[in-house]
């Protein structure tokens, strides 16, 4: 009996056998569709959850299901295991955790508000692609990740040594322009004396601060622009665009006047948006964390019994930096991310499909994108469906209708709430704007006041 079984699960996934394809191949599209666009909407179904959806999907169209099905509630594992064979579009897969605001912020309102812009700036002020940068910080540990390394077959975890179980953070700022250059990055240590031996090995030119945290401060910022603006030559007569993002560091009145002085426009990219639209995230931060973990674990390697410190990083991004910044990633970056060239449709329909949840009108009287539905095949009758009728059985349901369920009328996707009022409480939303425009900077004047008047209000 065990032969027989085994036999007999191993023919279920044959090719072409059916025995166990309890749905019309038409309907299998169908829960595929489903399943493909619920995983673009980062709303995507567990292995248990598709075949709770297959039950209820054969159910609700009168399908001749086994009758297991009807007792637990759920589609059989078999069954499962063979329609994903069926469907090699299909794969189980570890999702990356992916927060709502970044799956909600990247649509089509807030990128075609940063294009138009771009477009507006650039027309403006005519830039060229060297005059077009762009701007943001990443960070380096003295504890590196190691790559993978070969190791016994079998074996259910190797390991391979670091410095430490938590490091210390150093702040790399970067920007890299349209041509493909690059200029010298600025380091923010974790301590509260400089030393210059802490430069030790850097890439030519490069500078730096120090903040007990190791974070980007509005103070250190400001030095990054005097170091921007000595590689840059930027003056009024030789204006620069700068497109960064809306961290506190960057947004403030210090800079702002600082930038409008050297000829420097500062142009934000909407929140939540940077994995798309900064050309240093696209390509040029993850081959500079790859580059900089293998010099780490060399340097390991080469130094057996020594802790990495922060007196080391600066050595090992001078190996790692020029790796990552090559001008054909830098030049790949803005390219992918529709800067330059300019291409306001850069982005295809599907990558917007993560926004579709929250898609819907606000009380402002602001109308956003429709959602889009996938187009599921026509619906099949059940009396196509194969298979032996003694495995299989009508499930106990009124009379059969000839108009076919889709998987979306059983299982609708996620969709929010209509919004009820404006939000007054919490930290204001940044957005994409234009700092150093008159306006915008008398905006954020008033903004700043209000602040600072609520904030001796509370004492």
């Amino acid at each position: 009996m065990t032969l027989k079984r085994l036999i007999r699960r191993g023919a279920d996934r044959l090719p072409g056998f059916k025995k166990a394809q309890v749905f019309t191949d038409e309907e299998e599209k169908q829960l595929a569709d489903y399943l493909l666009h619920a995983s673009r909407l980062n709303y995507g179904l567990s292995l248990m959850k598709f075949r709770e959806l297959a039950y209820e999907f054969g159910v609700a169209n009168h399908k001749k299901i086994p009758a297991t099905w009807d007792v637990k509630k759920i589609a059989g594992r078999d069954w499962a295991r063979s329609f994903m064979d069926r469907n090699s579009c299909l794969s189980l897969r570890n999702p990356e955790p992916t927060s709502l605001a970044r799956s909600t912020a990247f649509n089509k309102h807030t990128v075609s508000t940063f294009f138009a812009k771009l477009k507006t700036v650039i027309e403006k002020h005519g830039f060229t692609p060297e005059n077009i940068w762009n701007l943001d910080e990443t960070g380096v540990t003295t504890v590196h990740r190691p790559s993978k390394i070969i190791g016994p077959k079998g074996a259910k975890q190797v390991a391979k040594v670091t410095s430490g179980e938590r490091g210390q953070l150093v702040t790399v700022c970067s920007a890299v322009n349209a041509c493909g250059n690059h200029v010298p990055p600025f380091l923010i240590l974790p301590i509260v004396n400089w030393q210059d031996r802490m430069l030790q090995g850097a890439p030519p030119g490069s500078a730096g601060a120090t903040h007990s945290s190791g974070w980007m401060t509005k103070e250190n910022f400001l030095k990054y622009l005097e170091h921007f603006r000595k590689h840059s030559n930027c003056s009024l007569n030789n204006k620069q665009l700068i497109i960064l993002d809306n961290h506190d560091s960057h947004v403030n009145i210090e800079i702002i006047n600082f930038a409008r002085s050297n000829g420097l426009v500062l142009l934000t990219l909407p929140p939540h948006t940077s994995h798309k639209l900064q050309p240093l995230d696209r390509t040029v931060f993850e081959p500079l964390k790859t580059y900089y973990n293998s010099v780490a674990s060399d340097w390991m390697t080469n130094n057996p019994g020594k802790n990495l410190t922060i007196y080391d990083i600066a050595g090992l991004l001078g190996q790692a930096y020029p790796k990552a910044f090559s001008p054909a990633n830098i030049q790949s970056g803005f390219r992918v991310s529709g800067i330059f060239p300019f291409n306001s449709d850069i982005f295809r329909e599907d990558e917007f499909y993560t926004s579709l949840v929250t898609d819907r009108p606000n009380p402002m009287g602001e109308t956003t994108v429709d959602p889009v539905v996938p187009e599921f095949p026509p619906a099949l009758s059940p009396s196509s469906q194969p298979g032996p009728s003694n495995q299989l059985h009508q499930s106990p349901t009124t009379n059969p209708s000839s108009v076919m369920i889709s998987p979306v009328e059983v299982r609708p996707f996620p969709q929010a709430p209509p919004r009820v009022g404006i939000p007054t409480k919490g930290r204001k939303r940044g957005r994409c704007r234009i700092l150093t425009e008159t306006p915008e900077k008398v905006e954020l004047e008033a903004e700043l006041l209000a602040k600072s008047e609520r904030k001796a209000s509370r004492v």
